[in-house]
């Protein structure tokens, strides 16, 4: 990647990082995450916090809330969602400071939790007010 930007590839750089930052994100590469956002200044936020999220990498996303935890507390319930079956993820947002996740969130992460058979999941999302309905 770095290569290729140091070549001159055609087409909008920041559209290429910002496809190779959830890319890594998704793949669980912090390394190069970091490597885009702190060397070559371009954080898709929202974009790699919910990949990760989805894709159930605690590691990332801990990194990208040290980073802005005023945005990730904004987003937590978009994040929240995403990681519906990643009881790890899900707990561990939880315990941050100021997070408030909705029960509409609870709701529908339990539903998403079901449909992928994410029984532990279930179980702890109940417990948290989630409604199976």
């Amino acid at each position: 990647m770095k290569e290729l930007i140091e070549e001159g590839i055609d087409g909008d750089r920041t559209d290429l990082l910002i496809k190779a930052a959830v890319r890594a994100a998704s793949y669980g590469h912090l390394h190069v995450l970091r490597w885009i956002v702190d060397d070559l200044g371009v954080d898709p936020f929202l974009r790699t916090a919910l990949s990760a999220s989805f894709s159930g990498h605690l590691e990332i996303l801990q990194w990208i809330y040290t980073g802005d935890p005023g945005g990730f507390i904004e987003n937590s319930n978009e994040i929240f969602e995403e990681a519906s079956g990643h009881l790890h993820i899900l707990q561990w947002i939880l315990t941050l400071p100021g997070i408030n996740i909705t029960n509409a969130t609870k709701n529908k992460s339990f539903k998403l939790a079901a449909f992928d058979g994410h029984l532990d999941t279930l179980r702890w999302l109940l417990t948290q007010g989630a409604e199976a309905s």
